[in-house]
């Protein structure tokens, strides 16, 4: 209705509350703008963290497999006693470290000594087959 007051206050106002129309646009502007930037900003740094997470998760459970036993090394095979059970590889079918950290397949540990019982730090699987099971090792650790 003209004249009551009501559409003079929307017509200054404008549709949105703001006194003045370009200013209100530069604001929303402004807005999508800072969102744009913000929100790819947010998902790199919890991709970062979501992936931090996951390493440090996979290596607190790699760590904790770990076994150390004696193992008594053949011509290219490979048995070690632990924690009641014997584990075992064809050697130069397990992936192993260096004493530098690097990894290796295929060819024979540095640290196995062929013919002798020595210690060895490895990795194992647990596997089961019709109620048998089996203790393959995947990998072994020549770092000191």
């Amino acid at each position: 209705m003209p004249g009551d007051g009501v559409t003079s206050i929307l017509a200054t106002a404008g549709p949105r509350g703001y006194r003045s129309g370009m200013t209100g646009v530069r604001v929303e502007q402004q807005a999508h703008t800072q969102r744009r930037v913000l929100l790819p900003a947010v998902l790199v740094v919890l991709a970062l963290v979501c992936g931090f997470a996951s390493g440090a998760a996979w290596q607190a459970r790699a760590s904790n497999g770990w076994r150390t036993g004696q193992g008594y090394v053949g011509t290219d095979q490979v048995t070690v006693e632990s924690g009641g059970w014997s584990y075992g590889a064809k050697v130069s079918a397990v992936e192993w470290i260096d004493a530098q950290g690097g990894l290796h397949t295929g060819d024979w540990p540095t640290c196995l000594t062929r013919f002798v019982t020595q210690s060895v730090r490895f990795l194992a699987a647990s596997v089961s087959v019709d109620g048998f099971s089996l203790r393959p090792i995947v990998a072994i650790d020549c770092r000191p």
